[in-house]
């Protein structure tokens, strides 16, 4: 390993040590935290501004436990805003259950075209 390339795993490994001590400090459940520190390194965070800070804190306060699980398991591809949208967007406990079992039994690619269906209601009742 150069030198130039031993200062940037040592600047790499700050930041996501940064990273996750913002997120252990955050008022949310264990789970939501390791799910979160876990997104952080495999999407390659190099920041957690304040407004992503609360994105994260909404999302752990407005889904249960179990959406974590999901999230975890089976599809790290679902965004942070997909998954912000889910928690503030649909309101009705019976359509989050339906996005639970699509994420659980569907394709991402079909598991997706669902949930932005749901979501698009949602907002198109909004209107």
């Amino acid at each position: 390993m150069t030198i130039e390339q031993h200062e940037l795993y040592e600047k790499r490994t700050k930041e996501m040590e940064t990273i996750a001590n913002i997120i252990e400090a955050l008022p949310i459940n264990e789970q939501w935290i390791k799910l979160f520190t876990a997104m952080a390194y495999y999407r390659g965070w190099r920041k957690l501004p304040e407004h992503k800070q609360e994105k994260l804190i909404n999302i752990a306060e407005q889904n249960s436990p179990s959406v974590a699980t999901i999230v975890e398991q089976r599809h790290t591809k679902l965004s942070l805003d997909k998954i912000e949208r889910i928690a503030t967007v649909v309101t009705d406990e019976a359509d989050r259950a339906k996005i639970r079992d699509y994420l659980l039994n569907l394709s991402w690619e079909n598991a997706k075209k669902s949930i932005n269906l749901i979501i698009a209601s949602y907002e198109d009742q909004a209107a």
